[in-house]
């Protein structure tokens, strides 16, 4: 997590609030200016957060391709709905980068519209208001390919994991919203095609890959590490194991630890997923103490189950989105 931010915006289903990035007391939820209820939805996903400002969307589980985007500050209550886009009714999937362009102070957003035979790519301006097409290539692009729906942003450069659908292989994509290009990272060759689950986060404002791995020789208890790798010049450097709270394994039932985030006094934020419920806990890795924090049951729409618990910086901010 950025050392540098204020609090931490934690988003459990429909409940969003802050807490404080040191010792973790919740300073206030978050809801929605009240002049926007009318429009229907008394929910949002967080997309991205950025110097104060959140990008959220009004549906989660169908994602933003016809939903209303916004950018919201919710330092001031100044809350900003995007324009449509260009793209509607094509694809089957978005995905979403949020972050600063620093040459022109203009804050942007990055929408990958794609299916398994095409791909689009727009850009918004705040400060022209507006969307345009982006003939960029995507240097990983391929039917198999699975892409995050959210990114994080560090200095100036969005990140969203990659994954191939018919491979354990992994990968990162990077946007630069400067020049606006897309660039393909790899992880660690350590990392590569390895055994675990991998996923992207902030460290220090450096670019870092939070590694989960099991042991699999336990039969009493689920045993899960968590490895840190941080992107220093041009290259990574695993900086740190830690052992998650152990958990007992019941055969039909199961629990796993899952790193999102940690507070700025080195306190982890860890996600425990059950069959019912999803659980938020606060952990020491020094003396193995685990809080928990709050316990979620998962959503439906249809078919479709999701379950969501992510954890953001976010620092206060008067800028006015006007």
């Amino acid at each position: 997590m950025d050392s540098s931010c204020d609090y931490l915006l934690v988003q459990t289903g429909s409940a969003k609030s802050l807490f404080c990035a040191k010792t973790f007391v919740k300073y206030m939820d978050l809801d929605l200016p009240s002049c926007e209820m009318y429009l229907g939805f008394n929910d949002f996903f967080v997309y991205g957060s950025c110097n104060g400002l959140l990008c959220i969307c009004a549906n989660h589980a169908y994602g933003p391709l016809n939903s209303s985007m916004y950018m919201w500050n919710p330092s001031n209550r100044k809350i900003k709905r995007l324009p449509q886009g260009l793209y509607q009714n094509v694809g089957i999937n978005v995905s979403l980068g949020f972050g600063f362009h620093r040459q022109k102070n203009d804050y942007k957003v990055v929408k990958i519209v794609h299916g398994e035979i095409m791909y689009k790519v727009e850009v918004y301006s705040l400060r022209l208001n507006s969307w345009r097409e982006l003939g960029a290539v995507l240097p990983i692009w391929s039917y198999s390919t699975y892409l995050n729906k959210s990114a994080i942003h560090v200095n100036g450069v969005v990140y969203w994991m990659v994954k191939e659908k018919n491979s354990a292989r992994s990968f990162i994509l990077s946007f630069d919203m400067d020049n606006e290009v897309f660039q393909k990272m790899e992880l660690p060759e350590k990392l590569v095609g390895g055994i675990g689950s991998v996923s992207i986060q902030v460290f220090e404002k450096s670019l870092s890959l939070i590694h989960l791995r099991e042991d699999e020789d336990n039969l009493v208890r689920h045993v899960s590490y968590c490895d840190i790798w941080v992107m220093g010049l041009e290259t990574w450097k695993m900086i740190r194991t830690i052992l998650l709270p152990q958990v007992r394994l019941y055969p039909a039932y199961g629990r796993m630890a899952w790193p999102l985030s940690f507070t700025t006094d080195g306190v982890y934020i860890v996600r425990l997923d059950e069959k019912e419920f999803q659980t938020l806990v606060l952990f020491d890795p020094i003396s193995q103490e685990a809080e928990a924090i709050t316990r979620v049951k998962p959503g439906f729409y249809g078919y479709i189950t999701y379950i969501y618990m992510e954890v953001h910086a976010y620092k206060e901010t008067l800028i006015l989105l006007d």
